[in-house]
């Protein structure tokens, strides 16, 4: 995939929702988002050329803060597959995710900013509720993400 600073040397086939940016995850551990966002085709699939910059690896992406960990309960059992896991910035949801299991097991959670919903302000601090409960760790939002962020119900 090119960069900014390079010529396109060849269109890709992507499908993404509409008009977001495309992300190429494996180029970095936090994620490269194009420079623009890309409207939904009007058929299955559209082929396009496509910018990345990994001087500007958020690209035409809103702020966000990605966490990811396990979920368990206060005797240290895992919380079973399935659970909601929801953060929030005062009585405003910045982000939503699901337990799962599989070859991963936990959560991944994008929690947005401002940028996304006004109330999700940037510094402020993030609680977490898995179906409803309350969890012990709390989290500032926005800066960078902890490799892993485990939850503990209360």
């Amino acid at each position: 995939m090119p960069h900014r600073d390079q010529p396109p040397t060849n269109p890709h086939t992507y499908l993404c929702p509409p008009t977001q940016p495309l992300r190429a995850r494996r180029h970095s551990p936090v994620g490269l988002f194009s420079t623009d966002a890309l409207d939904w085709p009007a058929g299955r699939a559209a082929t396009v050329t496509v910018d990345f910059s990994t001087t500007d690896p958020s690209g035409a992406a809103p702020t966000l803060l990605e966490l990811s960990g396990e979920v368990h309960r206060p005797g240290g059992q895992r919380v079973p597959a399935g659970a909601r896991v929801d953060a929030y910035v005062a009585g405003t949801r910045c982000g939503v995710a699901s337990v799962r299991s599989g070859v991963f097991n936990g959560y991944i959670m994008h929690v947005v900013g401002p940028d996304s919903i006004p109330g999700c302000r940037k510094g402020a601090l993030i609680t977490f509720r898995v179906n409803g409960a309350p969890v012990v760790e709390t989290k500032r939002n926005g800066g960078v993400a902890p490799r892993q962020f485990d939850l503990t119900l209360q």
